[in-house]
């Protein structure tokens, strides 16, 4: 029988965006994400404009991609 693949959860941003607030995918797939409480199914962050990516856990340990949409780039 084989292992199902977890799902890769990505949080997109702006390119100008330096704040992110998203849920958790994976705690809201569960069965009954409600008995652990909203609050932990909400993941909040701040991404630096140097950044292209990062990474963040919520509050369960399920990781997620935080990924910069776009740049803006400057007319040479």
């Amino acid at each position: 029988m084989a292992i199902p693949a977890e799902r890769t959860q990505v949080i997109r941003i702006g390119a100008s965006a330096t704040r992110y607030e998203s849920w958790c995918e994976r705690c809201l797939d569960q069965a009954e994400p409600q008995s652990i409480g909203v609050q932990w199914l909400r993941v909040e962050g701040d991404l630096p404009l140097a950044a292209d990516g990062g990474l963040v856990s919520c509050r369960r340990g399920h990781r997620i991609a935080v990924r910069r949409s776009g740049r803006l780039t400057s007319a040479a």
